[in-house]
């Protein structure tokens, strides 16, 4: 399985683990899906929880200590946060620029 394939897979895993907490604004798994600014089914803390499963996957899997929402990220001029497949193109960037793969 190549970098880009295990990213999709930690973050599908974190899309059903924030699932299973939440009763309703469920994230759907598909790239489309909004999940930051106007049409997201995500409150503001259920947007910061859905980060920190995403961080809490790639450190158990990976041992690796992401942190996604930083200056960087914060400063792009598309906000990688806007959906489902931005985020996952940001995350796959941080965890190539961490562990040099």
């Amino acid at each position: 399985m190549d970098n880009k394939q295990k990213i999709s897979t930690l973050i599908s895993s974190a899309i059903e683990n924030y699932n299973q907490t939440v009763e309703n604004r469920k994230i759907i798994d598909a790239p489309s899906t909004i999940l930051f600014g106007d049409g997201s089914t995500l409150d503001s803390l259920g947007f910061i929880n859905f980060i920190v499963a995403i961080e809490t996957e790639i450190e158990s899997e990976l041992n690796l200590t992401l942190f996604i929402v930083d200056e960087e990220a914060l400063s792009m001029k598309e906000n990688p946060f806007r959906t489902l497949a931005s985020l996952t193109n940001l995350v796959e960037k941080k965890v190539r620029d961490l562990s040099g793969v």
